[in-house]
């Protein structure tokens, strides 16, 4: 998909003269969460794996992924795990996604479980639940994710590293991140009230967020102390109805 880009990404593409690749143009810029739909409605294949333009896989990444898929019909989203690095390529860290339920639940308080540009996906079960929600710019994943566990839909990361992606000071979420707080707040606000019987306010879920986040967190040791212990009986106080789930999936 591309989305009005400005440099030769088209002419780069078109070069590679292979069938196999489908070019599509977007009319306008409709940034990256509309793009994902756009690329959900004209692929025909029943599964889908994504990456953005900067990052890329493992030669052995998508027969893993769909080996397992193929052989565990009752996950509709695969991860691996990712090597992180640089503008220059410099290796700067290994993201690691949950594979486990209770980690994917309690991961999902304040962030996302999945390497999003690791996944291969059921196509069928993200059209059904609606795509990626286009109200989100930079936590569109951490949406879907969401979405699909609490429809009860299982989801999974490959303790592999068979994906990579780009950090950059150039990217969007570095550039917005008090939007990408914002975001993740919203969302996490709204899992912690579907999975955890202990109430608390947005205020205090964007200051958790905040510490869980990649970026710079100016906060006291006192405040970090008093939203620690908030996190921590949240966590205590998942749903009983999640353990007999969480058993049910050991």
């Amino acid at each position: 998909i591309n989305d009005c880009s400005t440099d030769r990404t088209v002419d780069v593409i078109r070069s590679y003269n292979d069938a196999r690749i489908r070019l599509y143009n977007n009319q306008t810029n409709v940034g990256q969460t509309k793009s994902l739909n756009v690329g959900l409605r004209l692929a025909r294949g029943k599964y889908i794996a994504r990456m953005d333009a900067d990052d890329y896989s493992m030669p052995e990444r998508l027969e893993r992924q769909y080996n397992y898929i193929t052989q565990h019909p009752e996950y509709a989203v695969v991860g691996t795990d990712c090597l992180v690095v640089d503008e220059s390529n410099r290796k700067r860290s290994i993201s690691k996604g949950c594979s486990e339920y209770q980690d994917i639940i309690i991961r999902l308080l304040t962030g996302s479980p999945i390497n999003h540009v690791s996944v291969l996906m059921n196509k069928e079960v993200i059209v059904d639940i609606g795509g990626y929600d286009p109200g989100y710019r930079i936590g569109a994943d951490l949406d879907l994710w969401s979405r699909l566990v609490r429809k009860g839909h299982k989801i999974t990361t490959l303790h592999e590293v068979l994906s990579a992606y780009r950090i950059s000071e150039t990217s969007y979420s570095y550039r917005n991140y008090a939007q990408a707080i914002e975001e993740k707040t919203d969302i996490s606000y709204e899992n912690i009230k579907y999975f955890s019987d202990y109430a608390v306010d947005k205020d205090a879920v964007k200051q958790i967020v905040r510490m869980f986040s990649d970026g710079v967190v100016n906060m006291s040791d006192q405040s970090i102390v008093q939203y620690e212990t908030i996190y921590e009986t949240i966590v205590k106080n998942l749903k009983p109805e999640l353990d007999i789930r969480i058993k049910a999936t050991e």
